[in-house]
């Protein structure tokens, strides 16, 4: 057990992965929330898109903290010396490949709709084999080039600065939707 516990990262090193997943997460839903707002104002309340805002960032919050669920649980599959030692440089790297994929996914979803049942099924567990091979480079890269490693440190730890700007965004909004739905609204 206490192997365990030496293999869980310190919340240094979680806060800018955390903030990656939030940067990609809260900018794209924003993006796409702005696209419709005009079209909303046109049959809907300020009010009712207020609401559906606080949906949006509701949700980009739910969605940030299962993903940063999915990369802790995932580098737990790691040995210690390859995951733990760089947990902020390899997670951040895996959730900035993480959220350019779902935004590229997102932008071509016609394609996943049209996807075959053997398919749902080999697409997903090939991607997993991918982002480990994924890891395993970089952790070859940050370990052979310093300099990288530093670099990607830095950008992770600039990009906490979105944690304290999105995060408080999506509690106000998981409190708007939760008691909209206890009010029954």
């Amino acid at each position: 057990m206490k192997s365990f516990y030496s293999r869980i990262p310190s919340r240094q090193q979680i806060l800018p992965v955390f903030a990656v997943l939030i940067f990609f997460g809260f900018s794209w839903a924003l993006y796409r929330m702005f696209w419709y707002i005009p079209s909303w104002l046109e049959y809907l309340s300020v009010w009712k898109v207020l609401a559906i805002a606080a949906y949006v960032l509701g949700f980009a919050l739910l969605e940030s903290l299962v993903m940063l669920g999915f990369v802790f649980c995932f580098s737990l599959l790691f040995p210690a010396r390859v995951f733990k030692d760089n947990y902020a440089a390899l997670g951040s790297s895996l959730a900035a490949l993480l959220g350019i994929g779902a935004v590229l996914i997102q932008r071509q979803i016609n394609l996943v709709y049209r996807l075959e049942l053997w398919q749902v099924a080999v697409y997903p567990l090939a991607g997993l084999i991918a982002l480990a091979l994924f890891v395993l480079l970089l952790a070859w890269v940050f370990k052979r080039f310093p300099l990288t490693l530093r670099i990607v440190n830095a950008l992770a730890e600039r990009m906490t600065v979105f944690a304290y700007l999105y995060v408080p965004l999506g509690a106000m909004g998981m409190f708007v939707v939760i008691s909209r739905n206890l009010l029954g609204q």
